[in-house]
């Protein structure tokens, strides 16, 4: 393989050593190469203002998810701070929180698993309008009990 930098090329030989699985290598290797081409840049010659910016870019441009986010500082710490010994208060500040995700809702594939008595309510609601609400499961069996 044919690295930009020899930092790349070192870093591959580090991740070999650190035992990781291929994918995880392969997906570590791919985030500190993100970053060169970023800066259009040696990694190992960026400081911790550059990192904290491109940490910035990928969580408010180009929206990455938090666990995404997570992952490559995982591997920026693997790289500046295990690899190069730079003992950077980056990591100890950068905090990436969950998304809030929506509830699972009652689609068809789950209505058709329900018990055959709770498709009274499935009945009882003109089927445009169930296809427009999509109760949460949880709703949906309050609903049933609550005019049983």
């Amino acid at each position: 393989y044919n690295h930009k930098f020899d930092s790349l090329k070192a870093f591959a030989q580090h991740i070999a050593l650190k035992d990781k699985s291929l994918r995880t290598a392969q997906a570590y290797y791919r985030k500190i190469r993100l970053v060169s081409e970023h800066f259009d840049e040696d990694p190992k010659l960026l400081v911790e203002e550059q990192i904290a910016s491109y940490i910035l870019h990928l969580k408010e441009v180009k929206r990455w998810a938090p666990s995404t986010v997570r992952q490559s500082i995982a591997c920026m710490t693997l790289f500046y701070n295990d690899m190069l010994g730079r003992q950077w208060r980056l990591w100890e500040v950068v905090k990436m929180r969950e998304r809030r995700k929506l509830p699972v809702v009652l689609n068809e594939k789950l209505e058709n698993r329900l018990p055959v008595e709770h498709y009274m309510v499935t009945f009882t609601l003109p089927s445009q309008l169930r296809k427009l609400c999509r109760y949460q499961a949880k709703d949906f069996l309050k609903l049933f009990f609550a005019s049983s």
